[in-house]
């Protein structure tokens, strides 16, 4: 029997799109809501993942009461104006992405390629994640937040909730590369390691 994790791999290579690593221990419950979407949720949301979640994702983290999801969509508005959402919250690292995925007047190979370059980066932030948090070099109420959207700005921040919760709505980093700079904190934290890509 096909997994959703599967059935998602194969459904965004037959629309040849590029594909988001989803943390292996989400992968179980990762689910298809509808053609080129993919998610954790219990309820189905709306076309559009992030820009309809992307408060109360904050509003629950700020509460103290999110919990790990993950969520892969394609969508798209008339001819120009497609996009892939890619959103998780996994060992206290939040992500909520969103690229910019051709159209009629843009080089598709170009946007596919961006858009690979990206969550090859994500994977990354991943791996050195794991690497900090297992060195204990991360807070166990430590958090990271990347925000990366590609009409919407870019940021992140990383705090530690152990005097409590930050009004993390007002702790922005903007940055032209969000995700990288979350490695760059991570990495410079660990021993033997400066600055990895």
């Amino acid at each position: 029997m096909t997994t959703g994790y599967e059935a998602y791999r194969a459904e965004f290579a037959d629309a040849k799109l590029p594909i988001a690593s989803i943390p292996e221990a989400l992968r179980e419950s990762l689910r298809r809501v509808r053609p080129l979407e993919y998610n954790t949720l219990s309820q189905q949301p709306v076309p559009g993942v992030l820009q309809i979640r992307e408060y109360s994702t904050l509003d629950d983290l700020q509460a103290g009461k999110l919990e790990e999801f993950t969520g892969v969509a394609f969508w798209g508005l008339g001819f120009n104006s497609y996009r892939i959402h890619y959103e998780f919250f996994y060992k206290r690292l939040l992500l909520l992405t969103e690229v910019f995925i051709g159209g009629v007047y843009s080089n598709q190979e170009k946007t596919t390629s961006r858009a690979q370059a990206l969550f090859d980066r994500v994977e990354n932030l991943l791996i050195v994640l794991d690497e900090a948090q297992k060195a204990g070099r991360m807070g166990k109420q430590e958090y990271i937040i990347v925000h990366d959207y590609s009409s919407r700005g870019k940021s992140w921040q990383r705090f530690d909730v152990a005097s409590g919760i930050p009004d993390i709505r007002q702790n922005w980093q903007e940055s032209s590369d969000p995700i990288q700079d979350a490695v760059t904190s991570l990495t410079n934290s660990l021993p033997g390691r400066k600055d990895a890509t």
